[in-house]
């Protein structure tokens, strides 16, 4: 009997809350109308401030109720309001979006009415992109100092943004908001930048080609593929200059130096090796594959000519250089770069690379991942130029 008081007190409270909602609605489309058009400088601190905690309070209380439309509706006009505020003194400020997502919540709140079923989720997502014509970014993160630069950052490259503290809360976003860059902290509460990364791809229908960026005190050294960013930015660096620059990456990624594909395969049977190359090239213009044995080598050259190897010497069965041997004698000619990567040093390592043609530089393991894209590359540059000139 208790629990169906419980649920009878709970259903009339949620329909009272539904029936407050188009009078709230209307008082708040009310104060952008007010301060539409208008310079941000004059526009009234009080009514925006108590029109920032309505909605905040809309936001709350439908979430309580399982009225995710109007959780979402709310996000987007708080996002929406924060990017003007956001804005210098002198910008004009336009709340067209805001006040077309008010109409959809009446709309929204009508149907519910009437139980009749549309998806405004589609409708909410429709309007978005339509009348968001700039990038939009998702950041998660808790450091206010950071947010408050990276805002910056994001108001010079005219990109729009919403900003959530935990993982959790930027899944539930990225599941029916479409997104084109997710920014995310490591340490975001028990749903991680990895696993957010991973559960984006694998869970969310609009946004699963979203492009990643990872911050973090470190370089990861392994991760799956299906949690591995797009771009990786160290805090112990210079991080608002390089987060800049993975924007300026983002925002015109055919302006990027290496703007030719590089075709690298890689003959390692240590699969870790093989996870950190991919994290190393994965920001990079480079086709990249491998193999893990010799005949698995060979095969991937001949079916597809790399412009580069990357060669481990000591292998489980033979070594590198015997597989380079075998493959001179399957192919008309051997003109492709190789650059050796072992752990090897010392005599026997000079040795061994002396009987490998063509070759343009010798990297050591373990190495940096971050380091690993831009030494290769800057071989194979250095390489192409010296065969030009010959």
């Amino acid at each position: 009997m208790k629990s169906n008081n419980f649920q009878d007190a709970l259903s009339l409270a949620r329909e009272e809350f539904i029936e407050s909602l188009p009078s709230e609605i209307e008082a708040l489309k009310n104060v952008i109308v007010k301060n539409k058009d208008i310079k941000k400088s004059d526009i009234s601190e009080k009514d925006i401030s108590s029109f920032i905690r309505s909605i905040h309070n809309i936001k709350s209380v439908a979430g309580s109720y399982g009225l995710d439309f109007i959780v979402s509706a709310s996000r987007n006009i708080l996002d929406h309001t924060s990017y003007y505020l956001n804005l210098e003194k002198d910008s004009i400020v336009d709340f067209e979006l805001s006040l077309k997502i008010f109409d959809l919540m009446e709309d929204y709140i009508k149907s519910l009415q009437k139980s009749s079923r549309s998806n405004y989720s589609v409708e909410l997502d429709n309007l978005l992109t339509e009348k968001l014509t700039k990038k939009r970014v998702l950041l998660v993160e808790k450091d206010e100092r950071l947010i408050e630069h990276f805002k910056n950052i994001f108001n010079k490259k005219d990109i729009t943004y919403s900003i959530v503290s935990s993982g959790i809360e930027a899944f539930s976003r990225l599941l029916d908001e479409r997104f084109d860059l997710l920014i995310t902290d490591l340490h975001v509460g028990k749903l991680d930048g990895p696993s957010l990364i991973a559960s984006t791809r694998v869970s969310s229908s609009v946004n699963q080609s979203i492009k990643t960026l990872m911050l973090s005190v470190s370089y990861f050294d392994l991760l799956p593929s299906i949690s591995m960013p797009d771009f990786f930015i160290s805090k112990n660096e210079n991080i608002l200059s390089s987060f800049e620059k993975a924007i300026d990456k983002f925002l015109r990624p055919d302006s990027v130096e290496n703007t030719e594909v590089v075709k690298i395969l890689s003959l390692d049977d240590d699969k870790n090796i093989h996870d950190l190359l991919n994290i190393s090239f994965r920001s990079h213009n480079i086709e990249y594959d491998f193999a893990m044995d010799g005949d698995s080598f060979i095969q991937k050259f001949t079916s597809n000519k790399p412009d580069i190897v990357l060669l481990d010497l000591i292998l489980e069965k033979e070594s590198g250089v015997d597989v380079i041997r075998r493959l001179k004698k399957k192919v008309t000619s051997f003109d492709v770069p190789v650059i050796v990567l072992t752990s090897l040093e010392g005599q026997l390592r000079s040795e061994l690379v002396s009987e490998i043609p063509f070759i343009v530089g010798s990297l050591s393991k373990p190495f940096t991942p971050k380091a690993m894209a831009k030494e290769v590359l800057t071989l194979f540059k250095q390489n192409k130029k010296g065969l030009s000139a010959s």
